[in-house]
């Protein structure tokens, strides 16, 4: 289980999202995946320069993603993993433990109640 922060919390509130970090992680991992497994040329050669630009950026996003993800680097470049968000959303919520769950339900309690309290 991980420790969930009340960023953690948000995405439990909201039906099919995920907290900040993972976010970044599967953007930044369809972003590179997309561009590096393309087979239209042009894109490639304009891509090209900006890969080779900056290959330690690519390498730490990717290592972010797989490290968060627990993918392999090899089965990540060669396409071997799934980039469906059921994926992503089902790897967060099966990190997230009984207590926080109980923990979300009471903030959603509590904001329930503080926005009824509100309109009086």
């Amino acid at each position: 289980m991980i420790h969930i922060t009340h960023s953690d919390l948000i995405p439990l509130l909201v039906s099919y999202t995920l907290p900040f970090f993972d976010e970044i992680c599967k953007r930044s991992a369809r972003f590179i995946y997309c561009h590096v497994s393309s087979q239209n040329l042009l894109l490639f050669v304009l891509l090209s320069d900006t890969v080779f630009l900056s290959v330690v950026v690519i390498l730490l996003l990717i290592e972010m993603s797989c490290s968060r993800f627990k993918w392999q680097f090899n089965d990540f470049v060669c396409g071997n993993v799934s980039l469906n968000n059921y994926e992503f959303l089902h790897n967060f919520y099966s990190r997230v433990g009984n207590d926080d769950w109980s923990a979300a339900q009471l903030l959603e309690e509590i904001l329930r109640r503080d926005s009824s309290y509100q309109g009086r």
